[in-house]
């Protein structure tokens, strides 16, 4: 099985690289490609920085799955689901991975969550998806 995993907070937030690394445990192909920087409120939209070979990618690496190829990405985490599910990280993924968004999406904010938008994007691409978000309790 190969998971792809993906988030709006940027390749560098620590919640991809624990998603990361609980992924690459259970001995899957995992692929981390997020955006390069904060993509945070980008919802749904297909959005990049293109040169004349493409959309903007640098590899990376990931200290957290260093099994795990690992890709910052110059896009919305949308635009990072439809690269992926068309094969433009190697073979499509089986599960696509979204977060862990440092910080709630509950209410209305799943409408213009880039971790959320990842994954709706990806099903609508068939590719399976769930959306991780962390919030600390207060006491």
């Amino acid at each position: 099985m190969r998971i792809l995993v993906t988030n709006d907070d940027g390749i560098a937030a620590e919640g991809i690289s624990e998603l990361a690394r609980v992924a690459s445990e259970t001995g899957m192909e995992v692929v981390v490609t997020a955006p390069a920087g904060e993509r945070s409120g980008s919802a749904a939209a297909l959005s990049a920085v293109e040169s004349a070979t493409g959309v903007v990618t640098e590899a990376v690496g990931l200290p957290a799955a260093p099994r795990a190829a690992a890709f910052g990405v110059h896009a919305s985490p949308a635009l990072i689901a439809v690269m992926a599910a068309t094969g433009a990280f190697g073979a499509a993924p089986d599960l696509l991975l979204s977060g862990i968004n440092h910080g709630p999406n509950t209410g209305l904010a799943v409408l213009h969550s880039g971790t959320v938008g990842a994954a709706f994007t990806a099903v609508a691409h068939g590719v399976p998806a769930i959306a991780f978000s962390y919030a600390p309790a207060h006491p």
